[in-house]
């Protein structure tokens, strides 16, 4: 898996590209499947949860918990962010 990412498809037949972070965390960009909105599904695929005990601990989470760590975006808030995004690449700033 690269930086980049390559196309692949879910298990559900849906257009999706996987990459790792900066972190080395795996995230994905997917194509969402609701019904009411064209959307995607943005972020980390499995978020980790640490405390801050003498270090950073991995802190033991029930198997029938839910930790998200993805947005799902629709076509506007995705515009939204592209248009910031390439501020960001012009000058290296958030404003």
């Amino acid at each position: 898996m690269s930086i980049l990412g390559e196309s692949e498809k879910t298990l559900r037949g849906f257009g999706a590209i996987k990459f790792i972070d900066l972190y080395g965390a795996e995230c994905s960009l997917q194509q969402s499947s609701i019904a009411t909105d064209n959307a995607v599904w943005l972020g980390i695929d499995r978020p980790e949860v640490k405390v801050l005990r003498n270090g950073w601990k991995d802190v033991e989470i029930p198997e029938d918990a839910l930790i998200s760590g993805r947005m799902h975006l629709n076509r506007e808030q995705v515009l939204r962010l592209v248009i910031q995004l390439n501020k960001w690449l012009d000058t290296g700033e958030i404003d």
